[in-house]
């Protein structure tokens, strides 16, 4: 009996930090109907910190602080999309890292699919027609032939030598039939892999100076979107579902890396 064994992941979601995590909401008409400040009190409780408006990019914007980062509600009207977004603050760091970090991949997801579920149920958006889930994260290594290793084993599709391989960017997008029963939606499963080193230099050191070691990371942007050829209003009870499909595809790229 043939059996689908799946590979060993190279590293836990929970060895991934955080930077940013969102969710993009597309829409009809003139949405939301309530201000972004009555949607954050309504959201969290207490009132927003900051209000933004750039009135020629049309574009509105609410955030406050949320455990160890930063929260945003955004309107852009002309792209009819309203967005939550959770990232850190620069100044926060995770103990292992130089990388600011709101947390551990898993972790962080624990706690902002929670949010992501009250903005869904709260239906500050009633017309939507597509959605999207996206985060980047990183991946912390020793030294620069580390991360090349790491990234090399996520990235088994194609070639790379963890010895001799730099500056390397890879980007992908492997579509996939969406399972929750909506006939025609497909959803983008867009990847982005690169290797970064960060090197922290002294200003105030004449000449400017190196300042401790460099730190090494695979960076992965995710992009998981709803189609947009789909662009019927979902319907109200599937979008729950969907989202939690668009995150799990999320989580299987993380944990196996770039795959069909």
């Amino acid at each position: 009996m043939a059996t689908n064994i799946k590979k060993k992941s190279p590293h836990l979601l929970s060895a991934w930090q955080t930077e940013t995590v969102r969710l993009t909401i597309f829409h009809e008409g003139e949405e939301p109907k309530n201000p972004l400040n009555d949607c954050w009190e309504a959201l969290m409780g207490f009132p927003c910190s900051d209000e933004i408006s750039k009135h020629q990019e049309r574009v509105k914007l609410v955030n406050g602080p949320f455990e160890d980062g930063l929260l945003s509600l955004i309107s852009q009207e002309r792209r009819n999309l309203f967005e939550v977004r959770w990232q850190a603050s620069p100044d926060h760091a995770n103990a292992d890292s130089v990388y600011p970090s709101i947390g551990d991949f898993d972790a962080t997801l624990v706690v902002f699919n929670k949010l992501a579920k009250k903005v869904i149920k709260e239906r500050f958006i009633s017309k939507i027609v597509r959605i999207a889930f996206g985060s980047v994260i990183q991946l912390p290594a020793k030294d620069k032939d580390a991360a090349a290793k790491d990234i090399a084993n996520y990235l088994t599709r194609i070639t790379l030598d963890p010895k001799r391989s730099r500056d390397i960017i890879f980007r992908v997008n492997d579509p996939r039939d969406s399972s929750v029963g909506i006939n025609g939606l497909t959803v983008n499963r867009i990847n982005t892999w690169s290797l970064v080193a960060m090197k922290f230099l002294s200003v105030n050191a004449q000449p400017v100076q190196d300042v401790g070691q460099d730190s090494h990371f695979t960076r992965l942007e995710l992009d998981i979107n709803t189609c947009r050829e789909h662009n019927r209003v979902l319907p109200k009870p599937k979008v729950q579902k969907i989202y939690d499909e668009l995150v799990q595809m999320g989580r299987e790229i993380v944990l196996e890396g770039s795959i069909p």
